[in-house]
């Protein structure tokens, strides 16, 4: 069983990121667990500039100099890699037209 201040000071978790794909300047917003008390983001290893909007959501921005690689948050009790990579890219949208039959 856990104690309390085991409970609080847990290892964050990503569990996903919009978009998937970004180039420099862009925001990236990130979801998750245990964003308590973050230090630090990174795109591929790359420091980036962030805002904690909650305990489970942050916007980050992409990096000057970032790669296509996961994201990774630092809290002071641990870092969580994200499992997809962020494709440092330019995002193209498809978007499928509205049939209807008269």
């Amino acid at each position: 069983m856990l104690d309390a201040a085991a409970a609080v000071n847990a290892v964050p978790a990503i569990t996903s990121f919009f978009p998937g794909c970004g180039l420099t300047g862009a925001t990236i917003s990130i979801r998750g667990s245990d964003f308590t008390d973050v230090t630090d983001v990174r795109f591929n290893g790359t420091i980036a500039i962030f805002s904690k909007l909650s305990n489970t959501s942050i916007n980050a921005t992409v990096p000057a100099g970032a790669t296509t690689g996961p994201i990774s948050v630092t809290t002071t009790y641990g870092t969580a890699t994200s499992a997809a990579n962020f494709f440092v890219a330019t995002c193209y949208l498809q978007f499928m037209p509205l049939v209807s039959k008269l």
